[in-house]
């Protein structure tokens, strides 16, 4: 939370707060039990809700997502004044909670927290792409790539937006679009593994086997950790198991 460097706190309690956000990162399990015990005993105000904060980040970190989002929504509610007041402090919490909405598989309790933070930040391309991501896992194809349109519009430069468009192209039955964007994806950034993993589907489609499997092994080398190279690995798997029928 932005408050983390400059807040109405002691400077104790920011010392805290820092130190909490920290353990978090490290072991989340941890910090969130430590994080529920601060919080317990600092009761309302701004300590509290720091706490609270720490709380939620640690149970994003831990893979609690929807009670992460729950608390963070509820934080954002309650507010202590002067926090309330804090116009970036407040977006900064709306995205923070539609990012755990969307990884709780809730799109759109996220797209409703998405559009919340669009309106204070229309000028942010990462506001309209977190959007989209949002309506994408609704199957809003058309609504996906609206906003999409706008995040290149303000950064016509992302590489990681048009990987999304195509990803969207794709899904709303349009594969020729689809590989314009990835192409120019490509050009922006030639190892992306999202970029790769969706030339390598068009080209599986096209009946361009060999050169999805290319694709995909690019990614798996070169991204071993990323989700791309999870899903390019599901999907070699797929391709072994039909050629050996």
């Amino acid at each position: 939370m932005a408050v983390a460097q400059e807040g109405p706190a002691e400077p104790a309690v920011m010392a805290r707060y820092a130190d909490c956000l920290d353990e978090a990162a490290r072991s989340p399990v941890t910090a969130a039990d430590r994080a529920r015990a601060w919080r317990e005993a600092a009761g309302d105000g701004v300590p509290g809700a720091l706490a609270g904060h720490c709380m939620a980040v640690a149970l994003t970190g831990s893979g609690s997502y929807a009670q992460a989002a729950t608390m963070l929504k509820t934080l954002l509610d309650d507010l202590p004044p002067p926090l309330a007041q804090d116009p970036a402090l407040r977006t900064e919490l709306q995205v923070q909670t539609g990012h755990a909405w969307l990884l709780s598989r809730q799109p759109d309790l996220a797209e409703e927290m998405f559009a919340r933070a669009l309106d204070a930040d229309p000028q942010n391309p990462a506001r309209w792409t977190d959007r989209a991501r949002a309506r994408a896992d609704q199957g809003d194809w058309a609504g996906a790539r609206a906003d999409l349109d706008q995040a290149l519009r303000l950064d016509p430069e992302d590489a990681a937006i048009y990987a999304l468009r195509a990803s969207a192209w794709r899904h709303g039955g349009n594969g020729d679009r689809a590989m314009e964007d990835v192409q120019l994806a490509l050009a922006l950034a030639p190892r992306l593994p999202e970029a790769l993993l969706e030339r390598g589907i068009l080209r599986r489609a096209a009946g361009d086997l060999a050169g999805a499997r290319d694709d995909w092994l690019q990614i798996r080398m070169g991204a071993p950790d990323s989700v791309a190279a999870e899903t390019a690995g599901r999907l070699l798997e797929q391709m072994d198991l039909n050629t050996s029928k």
